[in-house]
């Protein structure tokens, strides 16, 4: 026994002496488990799709910001580069 009055498991211990566990409450609880798992993992993955919304619906409407200039030059040139290399 430690310090608290507790068994430590190892050799000393007799196992078929110590008491099964209560398999409804084991049960209980790996179900208790998996509920606030799957519950916590839904919140999260629903809170990432909306910052991952938000991010690429912010970025798209920057988007023509950042070609818009480099696309007026394309159109602007593009004459010329079809009468370049036109054989």
């Amino acid at each position: 026994m430690d310090e608290d009055g507790l068994p430590i498991v190892g050799s000393g211990v007799d196992l078929t002496k110590v008491p099964a566990i209560q398999q409804r409450r084991t049960v209980a609880y790996l179900n208790q488990f998996i509920v606030h798992t799957v519950r916590f993992l839904n919140r999260f993955s629903t809170v990432c799709e909306e910052v991952c919304m938000v991010y690429l619906f912010t970025e798209i409407n920057k988007a023509p910001t950042y070609f818009s200039p480099s696309l007026y030059l394309v159109q602007r040139n593009l004459p010329a580069y079809r009468f370049v290399y036109s054989k």
